[in-house]
């Protein structure tokens, strides 16, 4: 069994401690604004139990990239 093969194929999540820890985010209530935004809001969490909810890892760095590429043209 070809584990390298198996290992890219998996979901790669990132919870809220990961933004902290990368300091990506400061607190939950930017995280929230975030989420809320009218244009372009950030992307909806995976709910993987009552108190337990993650962000696939593409779709924050796409999320990322297109707010990198807004700023660079003048729009935030």
């Amino acid at each position: 069994m070809n584990t390298n093969k198996h290992e890219h194929d998996c979901l790669q999540v990132l919870r809220y401690k990961d933004f902290v820890e990368r300091k990506l985010i400061g607190n939950r209530t930017t995280l929230r604004r975030w989420m809320e935004r009218e244009d372009d809001p950030f992307p909806q969490p995976i709910k993987l139990g009552p108190n337990s909810i993650c962000w696939r890892c593409s779709d924050v760095e796409a999320w990322f990239e297109r707010r990198a590429a807004a700023s660079k043209g003048g729009v935030a």
